[in-house]
């Protein structure tokens, strides 16, 4: 089993937020863009870049388990890409698992807040 984080970033404004919209209008909004993702796997693999960029079958099949701080919004995001027909992007159905860190902080009572947390890296 390999494990691979990921981690998106879109644009939002006043006008463009998900608070506004919600993740779907938010992320179909005219004037959304997903620029940039960052990942990093227990096998050695870096990327931060444009999503469409990125070689998704790198970290694709059943063998693949991804995190995500804040999957709820990561996971939607990834499925865009894929309506989107940017990059090749994978299946969600193709992994093993997705999980998301921030359930892991809530149970050790950090508040889901990344900065709380002791710097080990």
């Amino acid at each position: 089993m390999s494990i691979a984080a990921v981690d998106f970033e879109t644009f939002y404004s006043s006008e463009v937020t998900i608070v506004e919209q919600g993740i779907y209008h938010y992320l179909r909004h005219p004037e959304s863009d997903i620029y940039l993702v960052s990942i990093a796997t227990d096998t050695g693999i870096r990327y931060v870049g444009h999503p469409k960029d990125f070689d998704w079958s790198q970290i694709a099949g059943p063998e693949w388990t991804w995190l995500a701080h804040n999957a709820q919004f990561d996971q939607p995001v990834f499925e865009r890409l894929q309506e989107l027909e940017i990059g090749n992007t994978c299946s969600v159905s193709e992994l093993a698992a997705w999980h998301d860190t921030a359930d892991l902080t809530a149970f050790l009572c950090t508040r889901e807040v990344l900065k709380r947390l002791p710097n080990t890296f």
